[in-house]
C-alpha cells in the first residue's frame, strides 16, 4: 500500500500531490528502492512519473514558492497541519504547468529582504540555532 505525499507550503497552505510512495511491491516483498506513483494529470487521466511533466510542475511550484517553508509530508502529516494550521488547498499539476510565472514578480532584494527579517523573526523566537540539529 502506498502513502500519498505532497510538497506543501506551509506559507500559503497549498500542496501538490506527488503521488503515492512505496516500499513493498503487489506481493508485499520489499523493493529496493521506494517507487512512487507518480502525479496525475486530471484532463487526460494520465500518470507520469519522473517525465517533463512532472518537472514542469515541480518547478513552478517551486518558483512560485521560492523562499517559503516547503515540506514534503504524507497525508496523515497534512491532517496535523490542517488540524493546527488551517486548510491546505491542494493545487492541480496541469494549472501551474500551464501558470505564467511572471518576470515582473521577481524582486530578488525584496525576497532578500523579506527573507531576512524571517530569519531574524525566527531566531528571536528561538526556532532557529547557530548549528543545525541532527
Amino acid at each position: 500500500m502506498a502513502d500519498t505525499y505532497s510538497l506543501t507550503c506551509l506559507k500559503c497552505n497549498v500542496a501538490l500531490e506527488l503521488g503515492g510512495l512505496f516500499s513493498t511491491d503487489e506481493n508485499g516483498v520489499h523493493v529496493e528502492e521506494l517507487e512512487s506513483t507518480g502525479m496525475k494529470e486530471n484532463s487526460t487521466k494520465a500518470i507520469h512519473k519522473y517525465d517533463e511533466f512532472v518537472a514542469r510542475a515541480l518547478c513552478k511550484f517551486l518558483l512560485l514558492h521560492r523562499n517559503h517553508e516547503l515540506r514534503c509530508i504524507s497525508t496523515t502529516g497534512e491532517d496535523y497541519f490542517i488540524g493546527t494550521d488551517g486548510f491546505i488547498a491542494d493545487l492541480e499539476a496541469e494549472d501551474l504547468v500551464k501558470t505564467l510565472v511572471s518576470a515582473e514578480s521577481f524582486d530578488p532584494e525584496s525576497e532578500h529582504c523579506e527573507l531576512e527579517s524571517e530569519i531574524r523573526d525566527r531566531k528571536a523566537l528561538g526556532l532557529y540555532t547557530s548549528r543545525p540539529q541532527v
